[in-house]
């Protein structure tokens, strides 16, 4: 199956890599990390277990509290949270 990269400069990359299949994320030459809105890992790419040394099973646990807790920072987190609650960020 043939399928289009998303143009990484696209506002829109996120919902480009939402569509994607498993197999075309883990395609991906960056990571990805899908989480719900409560910040549970739905989704965390082959790519991404490479990238962060982080091998085993994710999804379903708290991305912030049990994978990466040094991404809850103002900087990260709560740009995110703060997108959540504009509804400019799915």
């Amino acid at each position: 199956m043939r399928w289009v990269l998303p143009d990484f400069a696209s506002p829109r990359l996120a919902e480009a890599v939402e569509q994607l299949s498993v197999e075309q994320m883990d395609a991906l030459p960056f990571g990805v990390v899908l989480l719900d809105p409560s910040g549970v890992v739905v989704r965390y790419s082959k790519t991404e277990r490479r990238l962060s040394g982080f091998p085993h099973a994710v999804e379903g646990r708290a991305f912030f509290g049990e994978i990466a807790p040094c991404m809850d920072t103002p900087s990260l987190k709560g740009r995110i949270e703060r997108a959540m609650a504009a509804e400019t960020f799915r």
